[in-house]
């Protein structure tokens, strides 16, 4: 994998990319960067080329004056631009949603499928909902370092009661049992993330409505029943206003993680068939 910076007329941007194939751009979810690789499981980088920008306020991706989900997909398109990639997939995860959404709408010609993957389709939360309130003093620029400190001190301590703990947070199952792999995957990708500046931004982000109205690219929403992060009024918002979308529903362990678990490898297939055919 290969992590680039480059100049656009919005600022610099982080990037990674490896693979060969078709275009697959990802527009990560909260806390991740363009270095977190757990959302390209079982996508074969043989067959896809895949590229991760860092949001505005994410890894090395100043976040400027990047405050609004069209701004950052306006940056995004530069890099695609830059990189001279004129046709591509978008895969929008989580918080990313936004973002992924303004992308697609306002580039018809450009995004060959859409995926929205464990995503929002509207504002996540609302000022007065407590967990708006918790994470913005949890993740505020200040207090982050120290949250992310604190959080791999304890996994590094007491890995499965931690992750059982933040499992709680994202599935409706109750984990009793963790296998070495679900360990790895939930470990590597707490080891890689960090809040910076960027998530108390995507607490706040909100799109106009006919933004995701005007999306025509065909159009895959894939969610969990058991997702705690993420509510299924999202993905029913997002079937309801894409006029060429379909919808999957899938019961897994993880929930909110789709790319955790043993049903993952089948639950990413379903990705990766429908961008192949």
């Amino acid at each position: 994998m290969e992590v680039k910076i480059i100049d656009t007329s919005y600022g610099k941007i982080e990037y990674s990319t490896y693979g060969k194939g078709e275009p697959v751009l990802f527009i990560h979810g909260g806390h991740s960067n363009s270095e977190e690789l757990l959302a390209h499981k079982h996508i074969d980088s043989n067959k896809f080329t895949l590229i991760t920008p860092s949001r505005p306020g994410y890894g090395n991706t100043p976040l400027g004056q990047n405050l609004s989900p069209i701004d950052s997909s306006k940056q995004i398109i530069e890099l695609m631009d830059k990189l001279m990639i004129n046709k591509f997939n978008v895969i929008g995860i989580s918080a990313g949603g936004l973002t992924a959404i303004a992308l697609t709408s306002l580039n018809p010609k450009r995004v060959l499928k859409f995926i929205m993957a464990s995503s929002i389709s509207k504002r996540w939360l609302n000022p007065n909902d407590k967990l708006y309130k918790k994470a913005k003093k949890l993740f505020s620029p200040k207090t982050e370092k120290y949250t992310w400190l604190l959080l791999r001190g304890f996994l590094k301590l007491f890995p499965k009661i931690m992750i059982k703990k933040i499992a709680s947070e994202l599935t409706a199952i109750k984990i009793k049992e963790l296998d070495n792999e679900e360990i790895n995957d939930v470990k590597n990708m707490l080891n890689e993330q960090r809040s910076k500046n960027g998530f108390v931004v995507d607490l706040d982000h909100d799109l106009e409505k006919n933004i995701i109205e005007q999306i025509s690219s065909p159009t895959l929403i894939i969610h969990s029943k058991n997702d705690q992060a993420i509510s299924k009024e999202h993905p029913l918002l997002a079937k309801d206003k894409i006029k060429n979308s379909k919808i999957i529903w899938i019961d897994n362990k993880w929930g909110h993680l789709i790319w955790v678990g043993k049903e993952s490898k089948d639950i990413i297939n379903n990705i990766t068939t429908f961008l192949l055919n």
